[in-house]
C-alpha cells in the first residue's frame, strides 16, 4: 500500500529492515546512520531575526551511503524517529511544518505521539492496541530530518475503532484523543464530520489541530527554530556538567553516610548485647 507522498512499503525498505511490525527497533544504531533530505516542492524564504529560513511542504529523505533508500514525506504525514536501542519503540511524529536553515538543513516541526503501552492509562480507559495518543499542541522544539527511518508509517484520526480494516496492517494506527504530558490530561478530540470509514494507507492525511479542524499555514506564528535548540542544548549541557561536578562532590558524602550507617548498626548490635549481659548480670546478683 502507498501513503499519501510516501513509497511503498516494499523494497529497498524490506532489504535491512530496522523496525518489527509494531515500530520497535530490531537492531542497535552501529554507525553514524543519519539521514539526509532534499526538498520536493516549491519553496519559500523568509528573512528573521534569526536569520535566513527557507519553508516548504514536501521533502525527499534518503540515505547518503544508499541513495535508493527514499522516503518521500510531507506536511501532515506521520514518520519514525530513529533510536539507537534495540528493542525500544520508534518514536512517531505528525509533521505540522518544515523549515531549513541557512546550511541547508532541514527541521521537522511536530506533535509526538505516546503509545499506550508506555503510559499509566486510567483502568477504567478504553483504549485500542493500534492507538495512539497525540501532542496536546506543536511540540517546541524541532527535530533533525537527519534521525528519520526508511520505514513508512500512517496514523489516522480515527474515532470508530470498528472501521479498521482486521487485522490492521503493520505500521499503521489510529488516534482519537490528545495527550498534555505536562498536566498528563487526555482529551478527546471533536469528529469534524460524520462518521466514514478509515483511510486506507494508500489515502492522504490531511494536517488537523488538536480540535480536529483543518490547520491554517498561513496564519499561524512562526515556529522556534534551530537557535533556539542550539541554546537549549547548550543550556542542557551546562546543567549535565553542574550535575556532574556535583555527583563527584555528592559520592565521597554518600560513601562516607553508608559506613557510618554500619557503624551505627555494629554499635547498634553491641548495645543489645551488653543489654543482655547487664540483664543477666542483675539476675545473679539477684540470686546470691
Amino acid at each position: 500500500a502507498r501513503a499519501r507522498g510516501r513509497q511503498a512499503a516494499s523494497s529497498p525498505f524490506e532489504m535491512e529492515p530496522r523496525l518489527d511490525e509494531r515500530g520497535y527497533h530490531l537492531t542497535s544504531v552501529t554507525r553514524t546512520a543519519w539521514s539526509r533530505a532534499r526538498w520536493n516542492c516549491e519553496t519559500t524564504t523568509s528573512e528573521e531575526e534569526t536569520g535566513t529560513w527557507v519553508d516548504g511542504d514536501a521533502i525527499e529523505v534518503y540515505d547518503p551511503e544508499d541513495e535508493g533508500q527514499l522516503l518521500k514525506l510531507r506536511v501532515g504525514d506521520c514518520a519514525y524517529m530513529k533510536g539507537k536501542a534495540k528493542g525500544k519503540p520508534a518514536e512517531i511524529v505528525k509533521i505540522v511544518d518544515l523549515c531549513a536553515d541557512k546550511d541547508g538543513d532541514i527541521w521537522i516541526g511536530c506533535k509526538y505521539f505516546w503509545r499506550p503501552e508506555k503510559m499509566r492509562l486510567p483502568r477504567d480507559l478504553d483504549w485500542h492496541p493500534k492507538e495512539l495518543f497525540i501532542q496536546h499542541e506543536r511540540n517546541k522544539a524541532e527535530n533533525w530530518v537527519g534521525l528519520v527511518e526508511f520505514v513508512p508509517v500512517v496514523c489516522t484520526e480515527l474515532h470508530d475503532p470498528s472501521a479498521l480494516v482486521d487485522p490492521p496492517p503493520p505500521h499503521t494506527y489510529f488516534y482519537r484523543r490528545t495527550f498534555d504530558p505536562s498536566t498528563l490530561d487526555l482529551k478527546d478530540i471533536s469528529p469534524t464530520a460524520a462518521a466514514a470509514p478509515a483511510p486506507a494507507a494508500s489515502e492522504t492525511q490531511q494536517p488537523m489541530d488538536i480540535e480536529g479542524s483543518p490547520t491554517q499555514p498561513a496564519t499561524q506564528p512562526k515556529p522556534p527554530r534551530r537557535n533556539e535548540n542550539k541554546e537549549r542544548l547548550a543550556a542542557l549541557e551546562a546543567q549535565v556538567e553542574r550535575l556532574s561536578a556535583r555527583a563527584e562532590l555528592v559520592e565521597p558524602l554518600i560513601a562516607q553516610v553508608a559506613e557510618l550507617r554500619s557503624q551505627n548498626e555494629t554499635m547498634s548490635t553491641k548495645l543489645a548485647q551488653l543489654g543482655a549481659l547487664a540483664a543477666r548480670v542483675a539476675s545473679l546478683e539477684s540470686g546470691l
